[in-house]
């Protein structure tokens, strides 16, 4: 399995400020994007998917077009991106203390992200 890129973005100078986990699903692709309220999420937390997301995000720091606010990552790096009927699985092994972030669909579409440590 491929590492991937992914990046997570702070999101400021907007009414609602918010973090941007972005990330790959294959060597190059745009990137799959959620935004939540918090990060790392401590509990389950709502997460919204948003339209893809240009590469260039991976690395990016600064003001968004159109004057939609500005970015700042906060953290960044490779994992493992696996697909399951459910979402997505983001294994960071052996980043810091973080293990995984699941990113689930429930019965009614609702998206969830739940950050597992080791």
């Amino acid at each position: 399995m491929t590492p991937l890129r992914y990046a997570v973005v702070h999101h400021t100078g907007i009414a609602e400020p918010h973090f941007d986990v972005m990330f790959e699903t294959a060597p190059g692709s745009a990137l799959t994007t959620f935004r939540l309220p918090l990060w790392p999420p401590a509990a389950r937390l709502a997460a919204v998917p948003l339209a893809e997301h240009r590469a260039a995000y991976l690395d990016y720091e600064g003001p968004v077009s159109g004057n939609r606010g500005e970015v700042r990552r906060v953290q960044s790096g490779t994992c493992h991106v696996v697909s399951n009927a459910s979402g997505w699985v983001l294994d960071f092994s052996p980043t810091r203390d973080l293990t995984s972030l699941h990113l689930e669909r429930d019965a009614t579409g609702a998206w969830t992200a739940v950050l597992c440590r080791t």
